[in-house]
């Protein structure tokens, strides 16, 4: 798996958005407003969901409410797949809340 501008990504790319680059940038690929599916595969730990739900609501300027948001551990406890469904105005919204997903040492995917 290759890094883009977002980090490791896995499956469809919106980092190929998000440089000069090649590709087209999520603008053209998604209306807006909409929800958006977020996901991240991070080290568990046991403040790991809300740290990332905090930044997470800085970005998006609000509380992520309990039905937007669900974890699961992996089977051996070592990993946990946050999915956050959330109502986004733009592609830099969306852009933004990877970024704040990204800038916790513990996530190590974004889907």
């Amino acid at each position: 798996m290759d890094d883009d501008a977002a980090g490791p990504l896995i499956g469809w790319s919106i980092g190929s958005g998000m440089s000069s680059g090649s590709g087209r940038p999520i603008e053209d690929l998604v209306e807006y407003p909409c929800v958006f599916r977020f996901k991240a595969i991070a080290k568990a730990t046991s403040d790991l969901v809300d740290v990332l739900l905090a930044r997470v609501a800085v970005v998006v300027g609000r509380p992520v409410e309990p039905e937007a948001w669900s974890a699961r551990d992996s089977s051996g406890g070592r990993f946990v797949c946050l999915t956050l469904d959330l109502y986004v105005t733009s592609g830099q919204q969306v852009y933004d809340v990877y970024e704040a997903l990204r800038g916790d040492e513990r996530v190590t995917h974004l889907l």
